[in-house]
């Protein structure tokens, strides 16, 4: 049973306080991993939990419905409900009884008997005690349900649907997402407006709970515990081209366009955004201002200034009059050259990602195990073997943890990943450009007039920084000048690069075949998006 999207709850081992909300509230499992689990509550607190490692077990199963969990031969004896959807009670003394969740824990039947758990369809059940001998450890649900106040969640990505950032809205009806069940919701928004969000599909909630709604009750004892041992991933350790290989045959299969072309004829999700969200999932957005480094089919000999040295992407190609062609994106390298390289082009590419922050990519809620950096902004690398650990690029290249440990790469905040080659069993290269020491002088985006003392004087780097404070990171450099004075330069901000190096410095040793290639995806994206653009409608959501 794959557990991404599972509806959980505080469990026995449960010592992390009120970072959920308090007992009863209620999050959706986004991430699994080989001793932990990542959940998203509804409040939108983002954190890592035990699913059995050391034999603790921090959550339990709230609801399973959302996993495509059925029972299409029995029927509810209490609200009649076919098909049961997610866990089975079934009485252990009458013959041919079973209840819902809803119903059981709405106390229908004798609470005298006791019941059987079925967590999902077969033949194999967990006995239960009767329901009058632990009245007390009833709890009250809480969290994203039929009345509650929400406004915009992590995986948002609807626009301005709810009237702008900060608007509130009220959750109206809660329907299921098919092939899952309760998974989608229907929102009143303030400007009056409703629209239909994810909930927990496929452990995306588009929501966060600024009032919680009840969602019942449950006997905490009779809940399933969350164990990772009986999870079954999909492809979340598959590599790279796996995955690509994977997302081709299934998604730009001809059948499953067509029946995508469908669901938007009836205005189930807008087809734009739907593919929106296959491209973001996949792992990258190509977008000015990643730094980036020669990749595995680069036959530019030293355009770049050589092995190891970095550059920004530009601008990115399109088929639109006045970019760069299409598949390709502009570099501007540190040394102050530019020239157009292929990011699928002919199914050539000639890039690697070296650092994604400068575009604003960021993982709320995680924080580098190493240097402690919170949010970690840039490319993530989390840990195989040990439980909730995370570094950043730097401390990743810097070799801090044990580097005979695996790991996965994550590219941005969506929850697909890459596992890469053990570290020790991998080859470095030294990265060279515009790193604290290095001598400067005015670059290709140079606005700044004479603060640098006039156009041929050089300057010293001092630091390098975020230009906007929080937005993006590593997308500027502090430089002081012959003049002795200081201020900070754009380098990878917006693609803008105020500077060029005289000479290089040193930022360390990076690991080129565990970066991302530039572009893996792109050709998937064009093809995907091409289609869409023959689909018209008027829907806006889904």
């Amino acid at each position: 049973m794959t557990f991404i999207g599972l509806r959980v709850v505080r469990g026995p081992g449960w010592t992390s306080g009120t970072e959920d909300g308090g007992e009863g509230c209620v999050g959706t499992l986004s991430e699994l991993d080989l001793t932990e689990v990542t959940v998203v509550w509804d409040n939108g607190t983002r954190k890592s939990y035990k699913g059995g490692r050391n034999n603790v077990y921090d959550l339990l199963i709230f609801d399973n419905a959302q996993i495509c969990v059925e029972h299409p031969t029995v029927t509810c004896d209490g609200c009649g409900e076919d098909r049961i959807k997610g866990t089975r009670w079934k009485c252990g003394i009458c013959q041919d009884f079973d209840l819902c969740s809803a119903c059981y824990n709405q106390d229908k039947h004798d609470l005298s008997h006791y019941f059987l758990r079925f967590d999902k369809s077969s033949t194999s059940s967990v006995k239960v005690t009767p329901r009058q001998d632990i009245k007390k450890q009833k709890c009250q649900a809480k969290g994203i349900f039929k009345g509650a106040t929400v406004t915009r969640g992590s995986y948002w990505r609807w626009e301005a649907q709810d009237g702008g950032e900060g608007s509130k809205g009220t959750v109206v009806d809660i329907t299921d997402w098919e092939p899952s069940f309760r998974t989608k919701v229907e929102v009143k928004w303030s400007n009056r407006s409703s629209n239909n969000y994810r909930v927990v599909h496929k452990g995306k909630v588009d929501l966060k709970c600024v009032q919680p709604a009840s969602g019942g009750c449950y006997y905490k004892s009779h809940l399933a515990l969350v164990d990772v041992k009986d999870a079954v991933e999909t492809d979340e350790e598959s590599s790279e081209d796996e995955s690509i290989s994977f997302l081709a045959r299934t998604l730009l299969h001809e059948h499953i366009l067509r029946s995508l072309d469908a669901a938007v004829s009836e205005g189930i999700p807008d087809m734009l955004t739907a593919m929106r969200e296959v491209v973001s999932s996949s792992e990258e957005t190509i977008k000015p201002g990643l730094r980036v480094v020669r990749g595995p089919d680069w036959k530019w000999t030293d355009q770049d200034g050589g092995e190891g040295n970095v550059g920004t992407v530009s601008e990115v190609g399109s088929s639109e009059p006045e970019t760069p062609r299409e598949n390709c994106v502009v570099v501007t390298w540190d040394t102050g050259s530019r020239a157009v390289y292929r990011v699928g082009e002919n199914n050539s590419y000639d890039l690697r990602v070296l650092d994604s922050g400068p575009t604003g990519v960021k993982h709320d809620s995680i924080s580098c195990d190493s240097c402690h950096v919170t949010p970690l902004q840039g490319i993530r690398w989390k840990c195989v073997s040990c439980f909730n650990f995370d570094l950043c690029s730097s401390c990743y290249y810097h070799n801090e943890h044990d580097i005979t440990h695996v790991f996965w790469r994550y590219a941005n905040s969506t929850n697909k990943r890459f596992k890469v080659p053990r570290r020790c069993d991998s080859e470095q290269t030294l990265m060279k450009g515009i790193f604290v020491d290095a001598v400067v002088c005015r670059g290709p985006n140079w606005k700044w007039k004479d603060q640098d003392a006039g156009s041929v004087a050089n300057g010293v780097v001092l630091s390098i920084k975020s230009w906007d404070a929080t937005d993006t990171a590593n997308s500027a450099a502090e430089v002081l000048w012959a003049n002795e004075k200081t201020n900070t330069y754009r380098v990878g901000y917006q693609g803008n690069v105020d500077l060029k190096v005289v000479s290089s410095s040193s930022g360390g040793y990076y690991y080129p075949d565990h970066l991302p290639i530039l572009g893996k995806y792109r050709q998937l994206h064009i093809q995907i998006l091409k289609k869409t653009t023959k689909t018209k409608t008027t829907h806006k959501y889904h």
